[in-house]
This record gives structure tokens, sequence and C-alpha cells, in this order.
């Protein structure tokens, strides 16, 4: 959910100073202006079905995410669920077959405390793998 001063003012002055965001953001991404902040909660097995947007970091606070990533040639909204569209087991060198229908894609696990980079208009889903999965994210540009 998009969180700002006046929607979730609690939320984001927790955000703020735990984590610095949205004013400060990591490096190399500190000279961008931010967009919209998001938190995130769920538990295992929920998550967000293949969609896109402008350039965001995501940074999972706890929990366990399983993400899945196509370029934007690729890229397309879905209301599928992405459990259901994981036909296959990730590869060793990471690829999936399949996700959405899309081949190629680019699959990963993030853990506690990684920071994950979504290029522009770059498609993405996740699956939340553990109970009590907190993240918090920026879009910027």
């Amino acid at each position: 959910a998009a969180v700002d001063d006046v929607t979730h003012p609690r939320l984001a002055a927790l955000l703020r100073e735990k984590t610095g965001l949205p004013e400060q953001l990591p490096a190399p991404f500190a000279a961008f202006h931010v967009t919209e902040l998001q938190f995130a909660l769920g538990d295992a097995g929920s998550g967000s079905p293949m969609h896109f947007h402008h350039d965001a970091i995501n940074i999972l606070l706890s929990g366990r995410k399983r993400w899945w990533l196509v370029p934007p040639a690729l890229a397309a909204a879905s209301r599928t669920h992405p459990q259901a569209s994981a036909a296959t087991p990730a590869a060793e060198d990471g690829n999936s077959k399949t996700v959405n229908n899309l081949v190629m894609s680019i699959e990963l696990i993030q853990e506690p405390g990684d920071i994950l980079y979504i290029p522009d208009l770059w498609g993405h889903a996740a699956l939340n793998l553990e109970d009590t999965t907190v993240a918090a994210a920026v879009e910027f540009s």
C-alpha cells in the first residue's frame, strides 16, 4: 500500500525513522526523486501478480520473497496470482521457464536486508515465502 504523511502518518514516520525513506535513498540512488513510498506485509503464499512501473527498490525487512523479473519487451500486467503462474521451479542458473506464459524470466529469492532494484518498466511478480514478510519499497524517477 502507498504510504504518505496524510494517509498513514504514523507508518510514514516509523519508516522514515527506521529506514530513512523516502528522503534518503541508498547509494547509488541518492540523487533520484521518490514518487511513492510503499509498505507491504503478508504471510506465506501472498504476493503480487506480474506488473510494471517506474524504477523501484524493495527493501526486505523480514521474511523471504520469491521474485520473477522480465525485461520491458516481455512485461505485461496480470491478475494471475504468482503462485499459480510459477509453472516451474527455479533452475540452478536462476532462470525459470515460464511465468505468466513469459519465457526467460529471471527468478530470485530475496532475504531479509536485501535491497532489490527493479529497473524502469521491467515486469515483476513477487511471492511471500514466509509468514510475516515485511518490506518497504520506493518508486522513483
